[in-house]
């Protein structure tokens, strides 16, 4: 299945609880059976110790800041780690270490090591920018999607040195699904980073809509989880809108099976324009996988797994009024909405297998 010949150092930043932090952990931990050594590098951070309980290194280093000391400390551990454990594949998890691990590349007795870069999403600007220089690199950039491969080419990478990968899920598809729907109360919850261009407030939008329907029982609740820096704007949001006995923000989340576990109904409500956006969440594959009905937008790549009518609720972006609806239908059409939560599990054991992520992971290091 693997190559036991071959060690991979991941890098990422893994200071805080997020969709690429997740994915990295996601990523060592799938790799770790195939591989002779797989290595994580990233700021010491609420992962680290579940990393390391896998028998993974988690070496600390910061590559997420501007700062030109930290930068060069962050170049020569790099180096360090490639000469010291004879690194062959450096798969960098967000855009920002890559020119780091390339020039520590040259400096470094390791002069066939291949890297690697994820392209969860970056701002539309950016792709024009960040794509030609990586390519000229000779980087192999690997889209989260099938939609951000197309955006790589796109923008200037050479088709033979991209491909996609969907991230793997994390959780036991065997004891994962519950069942949902069936209790008194109905719990309508949402999983994100608050950052403002995570469109958590069309959340509170959709929320204090519901909340003011006659159409919707009065028996629902709605809980945020993740943190960042636009959590207090949120909360006032609640408070402007008279919604705050109704909403919790629960902040970061470690345990994402016991959040699904707690929610009836998964709502993504991010938009994006342009360019821009993250692919596929983590947490509609991770909904899916614990069969939670899932009503999104239709942003960026979530079109691929949540397919209207089939896996889901897909809906025209920003309209809170088609949102509600999904959300509505999904309440009151149970046999249909049990139909749409077993397509979308199966979709997700098939694209979204950890073995099959990890052999397609070892061939492209091997061959691309």
């Amino acid at each position: 299945m693997g190559d036991k010949n071959i060690r991979v150092l991941l890098v990422s930043d893994m200071s805080k609880v997020g969709g690429t932090e997740i994915a990295t952990y996601i990523t060592a931990k799938v790799l770790k059976p195939c591989a002779k050594e797989v290595y994580v590098l990233g700021s010491k951070g609420p992962l680290s110790e579940s990393i390391e309980k896998l028998g993974i290194e988690n070496f600390d280093g910061i590559s997420h800041t501007k700062n030109p000391i930290k930068i060069f400390k962050f170049i020569f551990k790099l180096i360090h780690l490639i000469n010291k454990y004879e690194i062959d594949v450096i798969h960098a998890q967000m855009a920002r270490p890559v020119p780091m691990a390339w020039l520590a590349k040259k400096i470094s007795k390791r002069k066939r090591l291949k890297i690697f870069w994820t392209s969860r999403g970056l701002h539309h600007s950016t792709y024009k920018y960040v794509v030609p220089i990586f390519n000229k690199m000779n980087v192999r950039g690997l889209g989260n999607c099938k939609l951000e491969q197309q955006k790589l080419i796109r923008y200037g990478f050479e088709p033979l040195k991209t491909s996609y990968v969907y991230n793997a899920y994390r959780l036991n598809p065997i004891t994962a699904p519950r069942p949902k729907l069936s209790k008194e109360n109905i719990t309508i919850g949402t999983l994100s980073a608050l950052r403002q261009d995570r469109c958590v407030d069309l959340f509170l939008d959709i929320a204090k809509y519901i909340s003011e329907s006659s159409q919707f029982p009065h028996n629902i609740e709605f809980i945020i989880g993740g943190d960042g820096a636009y959590k207090k704007e949120l909360e006032s949001l609640a408070k402007k809108y008279n919604i705050e006995k109704k909403v919790k923000f629960l902040g970061n989340i470690v345990d994402v099976e016991e959040f699904m576990h707690n929610i009836d109904i998964f709502v993504s409500p991010i938009v994006v324009d342009g360019d821009s956006g993250a692919g596929i969440s983590n947490a509609i594959v991770e909904a899916m996988l614990t069969k939670t009905p899932v009503c999104a937008y239709d942003a960026s790549a979530i079109g691929e797994i949540v397919i209207n009518n089939h896996t889901g609720y897909l809906v025209e972006p920003r309209n809170v009024e088609a949102m509600v609806n999904a959300i509505f239908q999904t309440i009151e059409n149970k046999i249909q909405t049990q139909d749409y939560v077993e397509n979308a599990f199966n979709l997700v054991i098939k694209e979204c297998d950890p073995q099959n992520y990890a052999k397609k992971l070892i061939l492209l290091y091997r061959e691309l």
